[in-house]
């Protein structure tokens, strides 16, 4: 299916590459790192930026989801704009706005008209440096995420992966959703967001990423003056719990009111800098990436098990990189799509991939990276998490290059290497299972079927053991109503 893009991208390619400049790079003073790529296919800039921190880095209050929070409340208000202000000051100048956090990572940024690029840069910087979470939009923004909770309670894919993360982490933080729990939320203050503030955004913990159409040595003038008053601090150092290994398979099954069965099976694997990481993206391409993939074809098309089915490779930058596959069924296919799967595990680990799969994979692998580079919102972040990531805001174009070096043997190795059936965690999300007494309609024939049995049980003493011979005889007498001699579908009796 990606295949048939792969002309168009491309061209796309070429034709970017001519209006897209090399990442350049520098560092203030202070310790912020600017990255800048210029891209003048059209009159617009991306701002973002990065500071290196997310649940995992919360210290004492992992599981808090304190990060987050952050996030929400930093756009609350300045010393120098409140909330209405900082909103207008968007809205002027067409910018298009958000935020989010991850593990590792929270981010902030603002897509504008290139012209209005200094102006983003200066709310983007205001928000940063200044921010005065007023207790009143603090707790507006705690109500907002008790909402964002109990949404993602009823969201299977949700519910999945924090079961998942859950049962194969037993210590490193990576275990703990990132929205947090709510005893734990619903504790935070205002001063705990303002030591955070205090303790993890520093300019040597942040990343400015600009993407567009702007001159990077103008870029680099205005973020030196626009970030001049953040005083350099050295962020504070967390050292994360390396995660013991696995030596046993791990199982953990959870019901929701859902109508399928969404399963992850998944092993631990490596951070970023591994060398392994092109062998193992290479793998999850041709194990599940797509129509082509064998899980794809096998599980869902040749034994229609599945009504979706993928596989990933996710290596972040630090110690909790996990492979995974993930399926969508009906709750009755269960046993044999993890038979299925584990098969298909086997034979890879036994037999290795064909040369045709290899080449098939790292073409797919490009055009998804050439596909992920058009625009300047994508170059701005990839940019950044590159740097984040390496130290190398050009890593991404290294990547390809090394994924076109992945060996059939080196598939196979890490296969072997990583994939092991004492190191399996297992996660399903199925279907609650409801009591017959749970069905109202149930209830009410049982109902009637009781009132009825102690009508005929009166009836045989009051007439010398002799009761109506038939149903008919029964509804005759008029003693109940026709609904009572109805079943669960509303048809009569027999």
């Amino acid at each position: 299916m990606i295949r048939r893009y792969l002309p168009l991208l491309t061209v796309l390619l070429v034709s970017a590459s001519a209006h897209a400049q090399t990442v350049v790079k520098r560092t203030l003073p202070n310790g912020l790192t600017i990255v800048v790529q210029e891209n003048h296919a059209s009159p617009v800039v991306a701002v973002r930026i990065y500071v290196k921190t997310g649940s995992i880095y919360e210290d004492r209050f992992l599981g808090s989801g304190l990060s987050h929070l952050f996030e929400h409340t930093l756009f609350e208000g300045t010393k120098t704009r409140n909330k209405k202000e900082l909103n207008d000051e968007i809205q002027a100048i067409g910018g298009q706005s958000n935020a989010y956090t991850t593990y590792d990572i929270t981010a902030y940024h603002i897509t504008t008209a290139a012209p209005y690029f200094e102006r983003a840069l200066s709310v983007l910087s205001d928000m940063t440096q200044n921010a005065t979470f007023p207790e009143a939009e603090v707790k507006v923004q705690q109500g907002v995420i008790h909402n964002e909770m109990s949404q993602g309670d009823d969201d299977p894919g949700i519910a999945l992966s924090e079961l998942f993360n859950a049962t194969a982490f037993r210590v490193h933080p990576t275990r703990y959703p990132i929205i947090g729990y709510k005893s734990q939320f619903d504790q935070l203050t205002r001063g705990d967001i303002l030591s955070y503030y205090k303790s993890h955004y520093t300019p040597e913990n942040s990343v400015l990423s600009i993407a567009g159409d702007v001159s990077a040595p103008a870029v680099f003038a205005a973020a030196e003056k626009a970030f001049s008053g953040w005083e350099r601090v050295a962020p504070q150092a967390l050292a994360l719990p390396a995660e013991p290994f696995q030596n046993s398979p791990r199982r953990a099954v959870i019901e929701k009111d859902v109508n399928i069965t969404y399963l992850q099976m998944g092993w631990h694997t490596i951070p970023l800098q591994h060398p392994d990481l092109y062998a193992l993206d290479t793998l999850a391409q041709i194990l599940g990436g797509g129509d082509s993939s064998r899980l794809t074809r096998e599980v869902q098309e040749n034994q229609n098990l599945v009504s979706g089915i993928s596989a990933y490779s996710f290596t972040p930058n630090y110690d909790a990189g996990v492979f995974a596959i993930q399926a969508v069924l009906p709750p009755k296919n269960i046993v044999k799509v993890e038979a299925s799967i584990k098969a298909q595990v086997e034979r890879i680990k036994r037999d290795g991939v064909t040369e045709a799969e290899l080449v098939r994979a790292k073409r797919q692998i490009r055009s998804t990276f050439i596909f992920g580079k058009q625009g300047v919102d994508n170059q701005a972040e990839q940019n950044a998490l590159d740097e984040l990531g390496t130290d190398d805001p050009n890593y991404s174009s290294r990547y390809v290059n090394r994924i076109d070096s992945v060996t059939l043997a080196q598939v196979k190795a890490v296969a072997n290497k990583y994939l092991l059936s004492d190191g399996l965690t297992t996660a399903i999300v199925k279907p609650r299972v409801k009591a017959a007494g749970a069905n109202p309609k149930i209830a009410a024939v049982a109902e009637n079927v009781t009132k009825v049995n102690a009508f005929l049980a009166s009836l045989k003493a009051e007439n010398g053991d002799k009761a109506p011979a038939t149903l008919d005889d029964v509804i005759a007498i008029g003693k109940f109503p026709a609904s009572t001699f109805e079943d669960v579908d509303g048809k009569p009796l027999a």
